[in-house]
């Protein structure tokens, strides 16, 4: 404010010494000596440089803007998680829920014994005699053939270890039909029968959960089902009376189609939270005790952890290095020009 203060002051006293050096002129009738004309353009240019100098504009807040700006794009593509992504699953499990989108059919199953209840008996030939409830039938010499299981859209899908040889397949939606064909020796609900003639049972579930019990024979696989449409996935023990749900997987991995199948392997009992799906398993099949599974489709939500679950989903940089790598070799040369040209400007230097 002093500097300021006095270079007005000075402005003033040079001002006033060149107007007297003019009226001195003037008297002289414009006819000024010689060394008043040069002492009134010294005066002139001490005037010029007394004028203080224009404030040099800060470029302190362009530098800002653009260090935000370029922060900005750098941690949405760093944090922003794709809502939806395709994938394929490919996991040993002992339990698995799904929810089925149409219509399906299981493929024929040979089985050692089956058991079945919360399920209407269609038994024409009184093979279980007369007003059976439940029914567990056991191969004696003879055959069991699961023909198929139909289920209809919506319904829900338990499938659960029971043993090393015993699937427990639960059924919660009305329609589903399960047809058995019988033959030969047999045990229905633990009497000695015989079917020379092959006889068939079905069994209609209604309102109510239907439970099935299959034992297979030996170490054979049991190929279950191809293709089905699932809208829902879950790989958590089926035990609702646990209040603390145990994940079933026993191991397999994640394929991320998106980023050029970017495998993540799973870890035993690993707690994998799947959001909506929309997709199909394409097999699925009983094998020593464990349950095969192969899904692909979209997923929206995965999440990994009890306690605290942590996002699996791949986020917008992990997509633009796989899909879009000119995008993002862009966008890096954006962010790394905008943080040189911000600590320049930051720096008043001249860009």
């Amino acid at each position: 404010m002093d500097q300021q203060s006095a270079a007005a002051r000075l402005r003033q006293h040079l001002a006033n010494r060149a107007r007297e050096y003019a009226e001195s002129a003037l008297k002289q009738d414009g006819q000024a000596p010689l060394a008043d004309v040069r002492k009134l353009e010294a005066l002139s240019r001490l005037a010029a440089m007394a004028e203080p100098a224009a404030p040099k504009p800060s470029h302190r807040g362009i530098a800002i803007v653009f260090a935000i700006l370029s922060l900005s794009v750098v941690s949405l593509m760093l944090f922003k998680r794709a809502t939806k992504t395709a994938v394929e699953l490919e996991a040993l499990v002992t339990a698995v829920r799904f929810r089925i989108t149409e219509p399906v059919q299981s493929r024929s199953l040979l089985v050692k014994s089956i058991s079945v209840s919360g399920a209407n008996i269609s038994d024409p030939d009184e093979v279980l005699g007369r007003a059976p409830v439940g029914a567990r039938i056991e191969a004696d010499g003879g055959a069991i053939t699961v023909q198929h299981i139909k289920l209809s859209n919506a319904t829900v899908v338990t499938l659960e270890r029971d043993s090393q040889s015993a699937l427990q397949f639960d059924i919660n939606g009305e329609g589903a039909v399960i047809e058995v064909s019988l033959s030969g020796k047999l045990r229905v609900s633990g009497r000695p029968a015989e079917f020379k003639i092959p006889r068939s049972l079905s069994f209609t579930t209604g309102a109510s959960p239907a439970d099935i019990r299959f034992v297979f024979p030996g170490d054979a696989d049991a190929d279950l089902f191809r293709q089905w449409p699932i809208d829902s996935l879950s790989t958590f023990e089926a035990d609702e009376s646990r209040t603390r749900r145990v994940s079933s997987i026993k191991s397999g991995a994640i394929f991320f189609e998106e980023l050029n199948s970017q495998e993540r392997k799973l870890r035993e009992a690993e707690h994998i939270q799947f959001g909506a799906v929309d997709g199909r398993i394409r097999t699925a099949r009983f094998t020593k005790g464990e349950i095969a599974l192969r899904f692909d489709g979209t997923i929206q939500g995965l999440t990994t952890g009890a306690g605290d679950p942590r996002p699996l989903m791949p986020t917008w940089l992990d997509l633009a290095r796989a899909n879009q790598p000119l995008v993002l070799l862009w966008t890096t040369a954006a962010y790394i020009i905008g943080v040189l040209f911000a600590i320049l400007k930051w720096l008043d230097f001249n860009v």
